[in-house]
């Protein structure tokens, strides 16, 4: 915290006047190192962690605002596939525009379906859902 310099007395200026002769001043350093006192570094560091710490948020909040676009469309097509949807959609989240891909080129398991009850997988001809027991498509009988 800087202080307040009171104007040199007398004696100050005659040690001044003193101080261009010789070419050294004590005076004077110390009028410097009011002026020039460096931050201590408990403060500074306080703010740096601050900082980091405002942009780490906002960096990840972008990046979930980025990749949740990427998450419900491959949520989507999995509920049209017969797939997990919440594997997908997690998917998406976490690898964007490549689980989209893979997915599309790898993942087509025409096969499946999902139980209209559990919303578990089950084989297309399939009368009973092994995981509940019903009929997966909601037929009456």
């Amino acid at each position: 915290m800087l202080e307040r310099i009171e104007p040199p007395t007398d004696a100050e200026m005659d040690a001044w006047r003193a101080s261009l002769e010789t070419g050294y001043s004590p005076l004077e350093e110390e009028r410097q190192n009011v002026f020039f006192e460096p931050a201590p570094p408990e403060d500074l560091s306080v703010a740096v962690v601050t900082v980091i710490s405002v942009v780490v948020v906002a960096c990840t909040f972008g990046l979930a605002l980025l990749a949740m676009p990427f998450g419900f469309i491959a949520k989507e097509i999995a509920e049209r596939r017969g797939q997990p949807p919440m594997k997908w959609f997690l998917a998406g989240c976490v690898f964007g525009p490549f689980a989209l891909i893979y997915q599309w080129l790898y993942a087509a398991d025409k096969t499946k379906k999902l139980c209209n009850i559990c919303r578990a997988p089950v084989d297309k001809r399939a009368l009973i859902c092994p995981h509940c027991g019903r009929d997966p498509y909601g037929r009456s009988k």
